[in-house]
């Protein structure tokens, strides 16, 4: 495993910007999402708009021959309020997700999610008694997804909810699903809350039998664009030494750049990682955190 590879450079590069001054994808879902947004709310009303009237979802419509309805919903809100709380969770939770799986992975795994969710309620629509005219927008499924994987992910990151209390991020999902499900089950939406519990079994899945949906062609394409975007270590021994490989650890007691190399190091470095996957960053210690900090350190010297 490289040293580019590993979750704490990842999530330094989890916002907007990559370090290779690229757009990462969490953002580029956002940022659309929040244009076509706007230019669905402009101008005529609603119901005229031709982005709402050609892209919602109607499961009627979609039954005709229209398959495209069941993608183009994802980017379509009805409110600012429901923008802002999908949005805000994919720029939390996905953003954490594409740093781990990458981002055609996860690219492929909130549209896969969407294209699920409203394939399960095209089906409960044809199914059932429902109304003539059924028309839904947003990408309440995918964030559903986004959400479980993050808390299948790290279940006991603490998470501020309301900015306020902090709780665990499997609690977060549950009250997502669980409380909307009840709000829609109450108001008749039974379509609505079908999207979004098919989004987050599939999440649920998606962890549990660790399914892969870009496969070799992600590998393929990581080959291909690595190159360009990382750097090469590499660790060189003085032409002046002859006393066998470079010491590990400097004249302060901690690893020197060369020890980025060292099994010892580099097993330590994924025991804690492997920590924060399970329990939370929550739950290391001084000692582990100092640890991780001192990795991030050590590469970001050996890129000046």
């Amino acid at each position: 495993m490289g040293i580019m590879d590993r979750d704490y450079y990842a999530e330094r590069q989890s916002g907007g910007w990559t370090a290779s001054g690229r757009w990462n994808l969490t953002a580029g879902i956002i940022v659309t999402t929040s244009v076509l947004f706007l230019l669905q709310h402009i101008g005529s009303a609603r119901e005229e708009n031709p982005l709402w009237s050609w892209g919602s979802f109607q499961p009627q419509r979609l039954l005709s021959g229209e398959v495209w309805r069941l993608l183009t919903p994802l980017v379509l809100h009805d409110s600012i309020w429901q923008l802002l709380a999908n949005m805000l969770l994919v720029y939390w939770a996905g953003s954490r997700l594409e740093a781990i799986h990458g981002p055609s992975e996860y690219g492929a795994y909130y549209l896969t999610a969407g294209l699920l969710g409203y394939a399960t309620g095209t089906v409960v629509y044809w199914m059932t008694p429902s109304p003539a005219q059924i028309v839904l927008t947003g990408a309440n499924p995918a964030v559903a997804a986004t959400l479980i994987l993050f808390a299948c992910h790290f279940p006991r990151q603490q998470v501020l909810l309301f900015f306020v209390l902090p709780i665990p991020a499997w609690t977060i999902a549950a009250l997502y699903v669980g409380l909307d499900l009840l709000v829609m089950l109450e108001r008749g939406w039974l379509l609505t809350a079908t999207t979004d519990l098919a989004g987050a079994a599939f999440g649920l899945l998606y962890y549990r039998y660790h399914w892969q949906l870009t496969g070799h062609w992600r590998i393929r394409w990581r080959r291909r664009t690595r190159p360009a975007l990382r750097p090469t270590l590499r660790v060189t021994t003085p032409p002046d030494s002859d006393s066998g490989p470079i010491e590990s650890a400097t004249a302060s007691g901690r690893p020197s750049l060369a020890s980025i190399a060292s099994g010892d190091f580099e097993a330590e470095v994924d025991r804690v990682l492997a920590k924060v996957s399970q329990q939370g960053q929550a739950s290391l210690t001084p000692e582990e955190r100092a640890l991780l900090f001192q990795a991030s350190e050590l590469y970001k010297k050996r890129r000046r």
